[in-house]
């Protein structure tokens, strides 16, 4: 064979490698952010790097999204035999099932601590005890005006609700680990971010597909009023905790994606 054959073999061998190589990262990434987001496969090991963990944040918008297309086709089947209220709470029963209940703890115990405590030492002391009284009335409060608000929706726009609800949430929580520090790191460690900027463009691509889709079904409008309201819920307690913490904890994160997914249904209740 002559050299430039050969050379073009080699050329085509290494971009196939690169190639793999690359599918082999991003499929890496999207399993570790589906170990922080759900229970289907485990958490990250100790020994993974944090380069890598910060590099997976991206996919947490879609992977939500994807938890709530399980939630919408429950819905669905549950609303074959069950009334709507009933319909909707297993649906939101069955996304905790697989979310693990991660956000509602992680509000339950940051809004405990945020009530009783000011300033980082006090407020993480506190979360290290676990959750309150005060956050699990939070937690149910907001369980409640989700049922109450997924209700009120006919139930196809109820359905695509819980998918752009669910990306909406994870976005406020990536928007939260990216413009906020983290309460718990020391020194140097502060400096790293909690997403990368490629990441956050990645996430909010993600995201402003499943808004598109609730605009298509719910009509004129109805993607910005969810999409403005889950920016102004999640940036609340955004703020807040910054004012009180200083930074962001996982406990924060979940409180984030949590309201940001309650904020969804509040901004699209107004237009509907």
């Amino acid at each position: 064979m002559p050299a430039a054959g050969k050379d073009m073999l080699a050329r085509k061998g290494g971009k196939a490698g690169r190639m793999k190589d690359t599918l082999r990262l991003e499929a890496e990434l999207f399993r570790l952010a589906l170990g922080e987001v759900t229970r289907i496969v485990p958490p990250a090991r100790d020994d993974v790097s944090e380069d890598l963990l910060v590099r997976s944040v991206k996919y947490q918008p879609v992977i939500g999204a994807l938890v709530g297309c399980l939630g919408a086709a429950v819905l669905w089947l549950a609303g074959l035999v069950l009334p709507a209220a009933a319909a909707v709470l297993v649906a939101i029963v069955a996304i905790m099932l697989v979310s693990g209940v991660r956000d509602e703890l992680g509000l339950s115990v940051a809004v405990d601590a945020l009530a009783r405590e000011t300033g980082r030492e006090a407020v993480l002391a506190r979360m290290a005890r676990g959750a309150g009284p005060r956050g699990g009335l939070a937690v149910g409060l907001t369980l409640a005006l989700k049922v109450v608000l997924l209700v009120s929706f006919p139930p196809g726009v109820a359905a695509v609700a819980l998918i752009a609800g669910m990306g909406l949430g994870r976005m406020a929580a990536v928007h939260t680990a990216a413009s906020t520090v983290s309460a718990r790191k020391r020194g140097m460690e502060v400096l790293l971010p909690g997403v990368t900027p490629d990441g956050y463009r990645v996430a909010l691509a993600g995201t402003i597909l499943a808004v598109l889709a609730l605009e298509f079904v719910a009509g004129a409008w109805a993607g910005v009023a969810a999409g403005i309201g889950a920016i102004a819920l999640g940036q609340a307690f955004r703020i807040f905790a910054l004012r009180r913490l200083g930074g962001y904890t996982a406990e924060i994160l979940g409180g984030a994606a949590l309201l940001g997914e309650l904020g969804t249904y509040l901004g699209l209740a107004v237009v509907l």
